[in-house]
């Protein structure tokens, strides 16, 4: 579900929709006998949710579980036709970057988690790497990148490489190769295995 729109208004249907109360109520369910218990529930089954999954089995031995309202993967991220923004080039550095996007937010975001966001970029680039994300690059090694949508810099950037009959990237579905390596990584790696 997309985020309000300020401005706008909507019918009084889904207002009541949206404004309503739980179908269920608390005598429906038993909350002493659970279906599945878990150390960590993620809500969201695109790229964040998965990486969340794997960073939280992988890195602190934990269980947990993805609650999606659909499949696995179909979200947002699979819509990704650009890549992702990190400050990995020469020309870019994380402040920049937050200054990017505390101005993109139009100053009304959360300064501490642009902050993470934006210092963790380079860091989380490398970690997809590692895990097997292949990114375009320049011959001399370095990501390319290319201007996106409010940023002083080339940052829209890190575009998953997909290859094609004649070997070269493809403009579209980065989000898609980047979010099936996710998931593959997560089902490789859970404790069914």
């Amino acid at each position: 579900m997309s985020a309000p729109i300020r401005e706008k208004k909507l019918t009084t249907e889904v207002s009541d929709l949206l404004e309503s109360h739980s179908w269920l109520t608390s005598e429906q369910v038993d909350l002493s006998k659970p279906d599945i218990e878990t150390d960590v529930l993620i809500i969201g089954g695109g790229g964040a949710g998965c990486n969340a999954a794997l960073i939280a089995m992988r890195e602190h031995g934990v269980k947990s579980v993805i609650a999606t309202k659909l499949r696995m993967g179909d979200a947002n991220t699979m819509m990704s036709q650009g890549g992702m923004q990190a400050a990995v080039s020469r020309t870019d550095s994380p402040t920049r970057h937050y200054l990017d996007a505390i101005g993109g937010g139009h100053f009304e975001n959360k300064p501490e988690l642009v902050k993470a966001l934006t210092e963790d970029g380079p860091a989380v680039v490398k970690w997809l790497e590692d895990l097997g994300v292949v990114w375009d690059k320049e011959e001399d090694g370095s990501m390319k990148v290319m201007h996106g949508g409010g940023t002083s810099r080339k940052r829209h950037d890190v575009l998953p490489r997909l290859h094609r009959r004649d070997d070269h990237a493809h403009p579209d579905g980065r989000g898609a190769q980047s979010s099936r390596h996710d998931r593959s990584q997560g089902i490789h790696a859970g404790p069914w295995n």
